[in-house]
């Protein structure tokens, strides 16, 4: 299998490791760049208010997040199944419509005059991202107490309470699962420029994607000079957490095995009020938001007076979006999939062919820490950049019209497939070094080559976690901005760019009405991921088995 883990890592490079150097190669170009680090004060300003941003954003959902999935997880709460089940249903809800909900929820509930704007700067974007990290840190914390060795919890048992169990051994043990999901969050406040250009935080990704966008070569330059320190040292931090979280994880017996949970007694009841109350007091008012603004009739000449809401127009608004947005409901629905299939046929491919060769897993799980530590605007640089390089090139008319010039969905493709391609290996290696190593040797032996042992072997053992996988990424795609936005072709508008274009027209009733369409897609894509992912522990109990 050599020959075939040589030619995954030359098509890893092609794919997704040009477009994270082509902005080294744009430095060594314009060596005057680097004078940018002579503005120290500035560099300062973006490094403190990404560094506050991410730690704010990381801790506050961590936090969040540890007692949510420790209570709906680990213990015997009632009707916990049900509270993972919308538990899980949120973790798929897109950037873009986080913000767009807490910007109506925003103002529907505090006192903002009608034109005045939203609360600014950097305390939004943290709650925002912690928002939007919540669900994420918990159900990745959940997982991580549910992987804890029984055993070790019922031998400490014998002569510690049940509550110092939890804390000396539990978590403890579970401690890289929760530094895992923390750098979850962290790093999509890295990534991201959603949320601070909204609201008009200036961050490392927030340069670079104003540079990007409007500035010429020298100044795209010296955003990538002034930004790449740091992604090489949030690299190396991200590759460590990474280490840490793959020794963490549970051998092939715990998946025949039922996890032990902790009984919560006489508090059973009140902890469940309580918390099933905080998950209430998050998501009512941003819903609330989101359905006041869709069904707003506002003054006119001939009706002056205050804005009413009426439930005839909410309901016309948001049929209006069905039938007007039908086609790019669709393209962006079809672009997602073909995204999430791509991505994680990848991942499932390459994670197999990294079982058996120490070199070629270092390389996998290093790249996917690069693409991890680039914001998305620096990404979407070095692809344009690579793009520019090839259209440069003689015979370059398939490149101009399928990646530049008409409206084509493969730059999306290409930049979602990279960007979520670290989700995607987190998701399916676990479950592909679970394969016995029997049936592929016997495999062998029958004459079978890798391609056909994939083919025949993996990629049916696993067609659930795929598909699961799949559904994931996909998505996901339908929310990123950071770097698509930057690389689209002229005429196509996928549906996070619409909304992002929405956010800044302050269209809000017609905003909030694509909002709860956007909201009834992700029900729908995350039921058939809760219907996927039923199988998911049976399929991985039948392998471990």
């Amino acid at each position: 299998m050599t020959r075939w883990r040589w030619m995954a890592a030359l098509g890893l490079l092609l794919i997704a490791g040009l477009p994270t150097l082509m902005p080294l190669d744009a430095l060594l170009r314009s060596p005057v760049s680097w004078g940018v680090w002579q503005e120290a004060e500035r560099i300062s300003a973006l490094l403190r208010n990404s560094v506050l941003l991410c730690l704010g954003s990381a801790l506050l959902s961590a936090f969040g997040g540890l007692i949510l999935g420790s209570l709906l997880f680990k213990t015997d709460m009632p009707g916990r199944r049900i509270a993972q089940g919308v538990l899980i249903l949120t973790v798929f809800v897109p950037l873009p419509l986080v913000t767009t909900a807490c910007q109506m929820g925003f103002r529907a509930l505090l006192p903002i005059p009608s034109g005045g704007v939203w609360p600014l700067g950097l305390g939004p974007a943290i709650l925002i991202h912690a928002l939007l990290g919540l669900p994420w840190c918990a159900v990745v914390i959940g997982l991580g107490l549910l992987c804890v060795e029984p055993e070790l919890e019922e031998d400490a048992l014998l002569t510690l309470p049940p509550g110092q169990v939890f804390v000396r051994v539990t978590l403890r043990r579970a401690m890289p699962f929760i530094a895992f999901a923390g750098m979850l969050t962290a790093l999509t406040a890295w990534n991201e420029m959603a949320v601070t250009d909204f609201v008009r935080l200036r961050t490392f990704a927030e340069e670079v994607y104003l540079q990007v966008q409007g500035g010429g070569s020298d100044e795209q330059a010296r955003a990538a000079a002034a930004v790449m320190p740091f992604v090489l040292a949030v690299a190396v931090g991200v590759v460590t957490l990474i280490s840490w979280w793959r020794n963490a994880l549970p051998q092939r017996n715990w998946f025949t095995s039922p996890p032990r949970l902790f009984p919560l007694g006489r508090w059973r009841w009140p902890v469940a009020v309580v918390t099933y109350g905080f998950g209430l007091a998050i998501l009512v008012p941003l819903l609330t938001g989101l359905l006041l603004r869709a069904g707003l009739r506002y003054a006119t000449a001939d009706q002056p007076g205050e804005p009413t809401w009426d439930g005839w127009l909410f309901l016309e608004r948001y049929l209006r979006v069905w039938t007007g947005q039908i086609d790019l409901l669709l393209a962006s629905g079809a672009m997602a999939a073909g995204t999430g299939l791509a991505t994680a046929l990848l991942a499932l491919f390459t994670s197999w062919l990294s079982r058996d060769s120490v070199i070629f897993d270092r390389y996998l799980w290093f790249t996917a820490a690069v693409l991890w530590a680039i914001p998305g605007p620096l990404l979407a640089f070095g692809w344009l950049d690579l793009i520019q390089r090839l259209l440069e090139m003689p015979g370059n008319t398939l490149v101009r019209l399928l990646l530049y010039e008409r409206p084509s969905p493969l730059p999306n493709i290409w930049i979602c497939a990279i960007r979520f391609l670290p989700i995607a290996l987190a998701l399916l290696w676990p479950i592909v070094r679970l394969i016995p190593r029997e049936l592929e040797e016997s495999a062998t032996l029958d004459g079978l080559g890798p391609l056909a042992r994939f083919r025949r072997i993996v990629l049916p053992l696993t067609i659930w976690p795929v598909a699961w996988t799949a559904l994931i990424v996909a998505v996901l795609t339908l929310g990123e901005i950071s770097a698509s936005k930057l690389t689209a072709t002229p005429g196509f508008t996928p549906l996070a760019h619409h909304v992002f274009q929405q956010m800044h027209a302050s269209a809000d009733a017609e905003l909030a009405a694509l909002a709860l369409v956007m909201l009834t897609l992700i029900a729908a894509g995350g039921g058939a991921i809760l219907a996927a992912g039923s199988r998911l522990r049976r399929d991985a109990a039948r392998l471990a088995a």
